[in-house]
């Protein structure tokens, strides 16, 4: 902390006991106060009002490496860093030493040749009768300070470098759900300017909507307990996804001053994840649902027939004599059939009903709503008829037919698989009927 000259000789004096001061002489006072200030950490000066330096203690001449006869008049100046000295003597000038605080500076001092020391000024007046007489500066080496400050600066800008280009969005969040830092990210997903960020409060940056989603999480970080969370944000392309982590940020004793939080855009991630699952789900050869997704629909379909009442019915197909055109057309030539197959299938149900290859060339249909169990072979015999048109398969011209089985479900049906069964049942009944139709499970007769 900078201490004047005249505080020092005040200090002095009040150290003194009375006795002493009475019977010591001016020199040995004189003695005594500079041994004091030479003593002090800090560099003093005294100038006129004029600027001419006529005092400097042994601190200030080791500071500048200079003696007092060097710095008297005004070639003290010389020792400001030439980069600082029309700033700081232009501060100075328009100080008003006797209205104004003190003032206060921070500059460089030539300490060698080519270095320097940074150094914090405090400059006060010399009053004699409430009139200004000369002032008294204090000089304080700051230097290692100084660099530990541009050292976090450094840190710092190092660290808004390095989040402003990750690809997440990070920020610290303070007790009262105020942003303390944000990176640009921030300025690009919820269109905020960067230079706003700071100081709002977080149900802000997000919105109403985004921040209902996070608000439990937010409470729970801020509670000491860390979070990993998913939200949907929307935005002008659609939705984003996001998956947050909240780090609560504690202190020592446990108490919590706010937390860190992370957010990562998994927009791209959800699309892939649901293209796999549609790829679970689909017969890559036809492009029709595959057994994976025959037994959720036909599970869910069975279960609405039995909550509301409503009829459905599952059919069972094959290609008539599929292992001949295999055989005669190579394998080239089975995927074409199985291909035309299931879109002939498909252009005689509705869109509410699934067609499915179950594997080779079994397909199923499982028929929902319908009105009358007769339904069910009405779109059998559609069937037969669609595949009478010849297929073309390698360039050829031959004829494909199929038989099916047809099984309704009976009221106390529950299983998906027994209905199943039951079809397969009616489709081994068409093949031995002579193929190219189809017949209705035993069972399912008292429906119709």
């Amino acid at each position: 902390m900078a201490v004047s000259l005249v505080g020092i000789f005040a200090f002095l004096f009040g150290l003194l006991p009375a006795a002493l001061r009475s019977k010591a002489g001016p020199r040995t006072r004189q003695a005594q106060l500079q041994a004091v200030n030479d003593a002090s950490p800090l560099g003093l000066i005294y100038t006129s009002l004029d600027g001419d330096c006529s005092y400097a203690n042994r601190t200030m001449e080791r500071m500048v490496g200079l003696p007092l006869s060097a710095l008297r008049s005004k070639a003290w100046r010389r020792c400001l860093h030439p980069q600082d000295r029309a700033r700081l003597l232009a501060a100075l000038a328009s100080w008003n030493a006797q209205q104004d605080p003190p003032y206060t500076g921070i500059c460089r001092l030539r300490c060698a040749e080519d270095d320097f020391l940074w150094v914090a000024l405090k400059v006060v007046p010399v009053l004699l009768a409430g009139k200004a007489v000369g002032y008294v500066g204090s000089v304080e080496d700051i230097t290692e300070r100084r660099a530990n400050e541009l050292a976090l600066i450094k840190s710092e800008q190092r660290l808004r470098l390095i989040t402003d280009n990750i690809p997440a969005l990070v920020a610290y969040v303070t007790v009262d759900e105020r942003v303390a830092f944000a990176n640009r990210r921030y300025e690009e997903s919820y269109g905020i300017l960067h230079e706003e960020l700071v100081g709002m409060l977080v149900s802000e940056v997000l919105g109403p909507e985004v921040y209902a989603q996070s608000r439990d999480y937010v409470r729970q970080a801020l509670s000491g307990t860390p979070m990993l969370f998913e939200r949907t944000v929307r935005c002008d392309d659609g939705v984003r996804y996001e998956r947050v982590s909240y780090i609560p940020d504690t202190d020592p004793h446990g108490a919590v001053a706010g937390y860190f939080g992370l957010v990562e855009d998994i927009t791209a991630l959800k699309q892939v994840e649901t293209q796999l699952r549609q790829l679970v789900r689909v017969d890559a050869l036809t492009g029709i649902a595959n057994r994976i997704q025959f037994e959720e629909r036909c599970a869910d379909a069975v279960r609405y027939s039995r909550r509301y009442g409503t009829l459905m019915a599952l059919l069972f197909l094959d290609i008539d004599h599929f292992k001949e055109i295999n055989d005669s057309c190579g394998h080239q030539g089975g995927d074409d059939v199985l291909r035309e197959f299931a879109e002939r299938l498909q252009a005689c149900v509705r869109d509410t009903d699934t067609v499915a290859r179950l594997a080779g060339d079994e397909f199923v249909i499982v028929l929902e709503g319908l009105g009358a169990a007769e339904e069910a072979q009405a779109v059998a015999q559609k069937i037969i008829v669609a595949m009478e048109r010849p297929f073309d398969v390698c360039g050829r011209q031959r004829r494909v037919t199929t038989s099916i089985g047809v099984a309704v479900r009976q009221q106390e049906e529950e299983d998906a698989a027994a209905l199943l069964g039951r079809a397969d049942e009616a489709l081994y009944r068409a093949k031995s009927a002579g193929r190219n139709t189809f017949e209705t499970n035993p069972d399912s007769m008292d429906v119709f």
